[in-house]
């Protein structure tokens, strides 16, 4: 494996960091202040859209940082139900 660095930049937040193998992410660092200039990459590009704010609706953002265990457990199984219909 050859991990490869793209670096996106988002108005107000700084640069953030991708590393990839190949198209399949391995690594993401949220934006901070400071860092490189954008590559361009067109995961970065979506990443900026989120950051920036902007209505999407190709994407699901799952956080587990500040729910207790039962309501993780309920919402994975909703997921796991809706993608089941979903995929047949």
């Amino acid at each position: 494996m050859r991990a490869r660095r793209v670096v996106y930049r988002v108005h107000g937040w700084g640069s953030g960091e991708l590393w990839l193998d190949g198209e399949r992410l391995l690594w993401h660092e949220s934006p901070r202040a400071g860092g490189d200039e954008d590559d361009g990459h067109p995961l970065g590009e979506r990443l900026r859209a989120f950051f920036a704010g902007e209505p999407r609706h190709d994407f699901l953002r799952l956080n587990y940082s500040n729910r207790p265990p039962e309501l993780i457990e309920e919402g994975m199984a909703r997921l796991g139900r809706v993608v089941r219909r979903h995929l047949g």
